[in-house]
């Protein structure tokens, strides 16, 4: 587990949340190889290129929707946390579903076949979950049950995993 990193480039160092950095390889790779495959899919570059971008721009505000659905309280003690720029409170699920009705919405009032479309962005929408999920286990906020296996992952103390367990009152950490 590892919530930051240092990042060492030409001599300059940078301090970076692997949550964070994680999401924006992600979306990188999410948006790169669905340009990849729109174009070899011989769809109309510029129409599906704009869906794209217009999904894109869903994921965030659908992501933060969600999350202030499921934790009113939350946002009712921090208003402002509704419209911040960073990616505490997100829920992917959120960010997904209005991602995928932006880009149904999106490719129809364009003439795009929806269908066709889809099947270009979902290769580098696994690939970017998978990323993602790099990033949350790095995070420390998303994981596992205990386990006594030999490449069970140990968390550090008071780890969020850590915490969690404590809460449940479990003995192995």
């Amino acid at each position: 587990m590892k919530p930051e990193m240092t990042i060492e480039i030409f001599g300059l160092s940078e301090t970076v949340h692997s949550y964070e950095l994680f999401m924006r390889i992600a979306a990188l790779f999410v948006i790169g190889i669905s340009i990849y495959q729109i174009h070899k899919a011989g769809l109309p570059f510029k129409s599906s290129l704009l869906s794209l971008l217009m999904m894109t721009l869903a994921l965030p505000v659908g992501a933060r929707a969600l999350n202030v659905a499921i934790n009113p309280g939350f946002y009712a003690d921090n208003p402002q946390r509704i419209f911040a720029f960073d990616t505490l409170g997100f829920s992917l699920l959120g960010g997904l579903i209005l991602s995928g009705l932006v880009g149904v919405i999106a490719s129809k009032a364009m003439g795009i076949n929806q269908w066709r479309l889809g099947d270009a962005v979902a290769p580098g929408l696994g690939v970017g979950l998978a990323i993602m999920r790099l990033g949350c286990f790095f995070n420390g906020c998303c994981f596992g049950l205990t386990s006594t296996l030999p490449w069970a992952v140990r968390f550090p103390f008071d780890s969020p995993a850590h915490r969690h367990y404590i809460s449940l009152n479990v003995d192995r950490v």
